[in-house]
């Protein structure tokens, strides 16, 4: 096998807090129009009668203005820029 360079772990940059969080977090809008960043980890699950209730894996419900579409779309994005990331380290030779 042939290297350019030996792939050196501690020689990368290590994501901080608030870099992780960002890849993770989905912002939505609460009935009474405050806004809140939610971790799309821990959702459980979705539903929309009509409104679009949130049901985290913490046992808390959440309400948001979003419709349910809209919030399949944010997840989806966050999890594709989590991936993006993984990817780009990857290839800079970071992991």
């Amino acid at each position: 096998m042939n290297r350019e360079k030996p792939i050196d772990l501690y020689d990368r940059h290590v994501p901080t807090h608030a870099e992780r969080a960002d890849t993770r977090m989905i912002t939505l809008t609460r009935l009474n129009k405050t806004r809140l960043a939610v971790n799309c980890d821990l959702i459980e699950r979705i539903t929309a009668t009509p409104d679009t209730n949130i049901h985290m894996v913490t046992g808390d419900p959440l309400v948001v203005l979003e419709p349910l579409e809209d919030v399949l779309a944010l997840i989806e994005e966050a999890r594709a820029r989590v991936i993006s990331r993984a990817l780009s380290a990857v290839l800079e030779g970071g992991l």
